[in-house]
């Protein structure tokens, strides 16, 4: 316990808070979001993609279009998660693949409630990977149960680590005396 004490007291309040900002960020780009869009076509690549071991593959990189309620451009990537990071254990993009075709090709006017992780960053041409998908009315109120949750467990978490840091500390102190 005393490593981690001068640890955090090298870290100071700088560090503490660069440290914040990236759990922060990490948690933002794994936990699910909601987007409702209209689904327009969907798309299939063949990429080169470096596996673990280094050694290079030819795979296909499924994509789902969109469009949001507001009429802007959405692009999706649909990839299984498998057993990696994060842990959403997704195996079916196949299924999902065809779910958003049909919405695209009946030309169904319907909304699309998509729960995805991940950012779209253009430069890296990074997209959000889709978990699952289904209609919903269009005033449906998405409430983010999980991250809710996700959010006050880590709160409660951070104060039970706060008191039994300071207890440790008092009785430091008490010892010494």
């Amino acid at each position: 316990m005393e490593v981690v004490l001068r640890w955090l007291k090298r870290l100071g309040i700088g560090g503490g808070v660069i440290l914040a900002l990236i759990y922060l960020v990490f948690c933002a780009y794994s936990l699910p979001s909601h987007t409702k869009v209209r689904v327009t076509g969907t798309e299939v690549t063949r990429k080169d993609v470096q596996d673990s071991k280094g050694q290079t593959h030819t795979a296909d990189v499924r994509y789902v279009m969109a469009e949001d309620l507001d009429g802007n451009p959405r692009m999706y990537r649909n990839e299984d998660t498998g057993w990696g990071w994060p842990p959403y254990f997704k195996f079916d993009e196949g299924n999902l693949a065809a779910q958003a075709t049909n919405f695209a090709v009946d030309g169904r006017d319907e909304v699309v409630l998509l729960k995805h992780y991940g950012f779209r960053i253009p430069m890296l041409s990074a997209f959000p990977n889709v978990i699952s998908m289904k209609t919903v009315p269009e005033d449906y109120a998405v409430i983010p149960w999980f991250k809710i949750f996700f959010g006050l467990a880590h709160v409660v978490g951070l104060g039970v680590i706060v008191v039994f840091v300071r207890d440790f500390q008092k009785a430091r102190e008490e010892q010494g005396r």
